[in-house]
């Protein structure tokens, strides 16, 4: 397994079906990648976090290592198998 410092923030909205699906294909990866911090933040409850990110839709993923921001983009339209290639690309940093 490999070790790393990355956290994943997955910013979503209520009634958002992209945001769903998105979560739901998270929340069936959180086994395999134990070792990556996975949190998931409604937007509209976490508004300063999400404007720090510059986050202006839904569903967007931030990564971070060390808090350094590696990655930020809507993923709406991810399938299961870009959002694990998405994971892959990251954890390689």
């Amino acid at each position: 397994m490999k070790t790393t410092d990355l956290k994943i923030l997955d910013f979503w909205g209520l009634d958002c079906s992209p945001c769903e699906k998105i979560g739901t294909f998270l929340d069936e990866l959180k086994e395999q990648y134990s070792h990556i911090e996975i949190q998931k933040i409604v937007v509209h409850e976490n508004f300063e976090l999400a404007m720090k990110y510059l986050v202006k839709s839904v569903p967007t993923l931030v990564i971070l290592k060390e808090n350094d921001l590696l990655y930020k983009g809507n993923v709406g339209g991810l399938s299961k198998l870009q959002l694990i290639e998405l994971i892959e690309n990251y954890s390689l940093y």
